[in-house]
């Protein structure tokens, strides 16, 4: 019977083994399917720092790109209200020019008939110190 025994508890001892290394090869499998999904898990995560980069990137390229649109923009905006202060200032010497001389047209004006008045009053003066009598009214 000891062989008996012994060939029972050596198949006993190799069924144990067998077990063992099926649970062995499961757990290596298991462990196999975990590290792929690791990676892939890896990977995404990769790919999505990478896609969340050159977002930003893109939105800072964008900001510059728009800040220097902006910065062009008030560059044209200056220019020409330096532009439209020029022509303005040149209409307003233009007309001050104008008015001057318009001034000084009705100033000539003024003066002559400041001295037209003054001959009148000098003739009619010289009319009534030779005769009065003309110098009244014909209408009655």
């Amino acid at each position: 019977m000891d062989d008996n025994d012994s060939d029972d508890a050596r198949e006993r001892v190799l069924a144990e083994r067998e077990a063992r290394a099926k649970q062995l090869i499961a757990s290596a499998e298991e462990l196999d399917r975990t590290a792929t999904r690791l990676e892939r898990l890896n990977a995404a995560a990769t790919l999505n720092a990478s896609a969340a980069e050159a977002e930003r990137s893109a939105r800072r390229h964008e900001q510059r790109a728009a800040a220097q649109r902006l910065d062009e923009e008030a560059g044209e905006m200056e220019r020409a209200s330096t532009r439209m202060e020029r022509s303005m200032a040149a209409g307003a010497a233009a007309e001050l020019d104008a008015l001057t001389d318009e001034t000084k047209e009705l100033i000539l004006t003024v003066e002559e008939n400041i001295k037209l008045r003054e001959e009148a009053r000098a003739f009619r003066a010289s009319l009534l110190a030779d005769d009065p009598s003309e110098l009244k009214p014909t209408c009655k």
